[in-house]
């Protein structure tokens, strides 16, 4: 993934004729080291990110060969190709998973007695195909919908037997889960697509995943997500080594997941990340002219270091979660 998103940066640089340096992949010691055209290309001992490092990218060398002495769109394109990359090839993950493996619809599986689910008349079997006339495609889009409902009641549109019902069902508060409810129990069913289902799915399935994690981010940000919720390198690892003792749908669909959260961190306005780096290139097309590019590298220096210390902080308790 870290690959795919270098070669992004890499891909578009070298289009627009930017000079690079490095591309190397990992930090730390070289394991292996080569230079073509110019361009050094390396793999490191600690996979744990990559670079491609553009002449004078964080200097402030005047010269019509430097990194910033292009302009001010050629940079922004290049910036923006990495986390682009990653967002692209989890489409085509998408793609691939849709229209060969499917996935579930969210089905009936259960109405408790005396609930407003009953009361409306909701049965076991009827499948959810749209929350408050929004089309529902997918389980986990259901469920977080009927989750994260706010109002009072909910409008639900269910197949059934072919025929579709559109029933209003009131939310209640269940003091033993703790939590507003209708009365059912959400079950999955698998469905298949067709390929053209399936681009027209990849790219409702992509922005469900972002808003997502977005969601979670934000959560983090303000306390509702606890940090127990976040893996770093090494428990992203154990996942892998579960979804691929799962089987490959498994394996694609967290591959899927993987990619696109590396495009959406990275464009996160922080620094050190490309988002960070886009932020500075946007200033200076609103100002007309550069902040100073120590400055600039500063700031991207230190983010980067603050960045390796979360990373080290989340490696330490992704270790103590597995031995525990």
């Amino acid at each position: 993934m870290i690959v795919i998103h270098e070669l992004g940066h890499y891909t578009v640089g070298k289009k627009l004729g930017f000079k690079i340096e490095k591309f190397f992949i990992g930090f730390g010691p070289k394991i292996f080291a080569k230079e073509k055209d110019g361009i050094e290309y390396s793999l490191r001992a600690f996979p744990i990110g990559g670079a491609v490092l553009f002449y004078g990218e964080d200097e402030g060398i005047k010269d019509v060969l430097s990194f910033n002495s292009q302009k001010v769109w050629k940079r922004f394109l290049v910036i923006i190709a990495g986390p682009l990359m990653n967002i692209i090839l989890g489409i085509l993950i998408a793609i691939m998973t849709l229209s060969y493996y499917g996935d579930y619809t969210p089905v009936i599986s259960q109405v408790d007695n005396g609930t407003p689910a009953a009361q409306a008349g909701l049965q076991v079997g009827d499948k959810i195909v749209a929350v408050d006339n929004n089309k529902i495609d997918f389980y986990s889009e259901a469920l977080t919908t009927l989750q994260e409902h706010s109002s009072d009641a909910v409008t639900l549109t269910v197949d059934r037997d072919g025929q579709y019902i559109i029933t209003t069902v009131n939310y209640y508060y269940d003091k033993e889960a703790e939590k507003q409810r209708i009365g059912v129990i959400v079950g999955q069913e698998r469905r298949t697509f067709s390929f053209l289902e399936s681009i027209r799915l990849s790219f409702k399935w992509i922005f469900y995943l972002v808003s997502q994690m977005l969601a979670v981010l934000w959560g983090f940000v303000t306390g509702a997500v606890s940090t127990s919720n976040i893996v770093g390198p090494v428990g992203t690892i154990s996942y892998i080594g579960e979804a691929v003792r799962t089987g490959f749908e498994s394996v694609l669909r967290f591959a899927c997941l993987i990619t696109v959260n590396l495009g959406v961190f990275n464009i996160l306005p922080l620094p050190a990340l490309d988002g960070g780096r886009l932020v500075f290139i946007a200033l200076e097309g609103l100002r007309g002219k550069p902040i100073s590019r120590e400055k600039e590298g500063a700031v991207h220096f230190i983010g980067f270091v603050l960045l390796m210390l979360l990373m080290v902080v989340f490696t330490y308790k992704d270790i103590v979660r597995i031995f525990s």
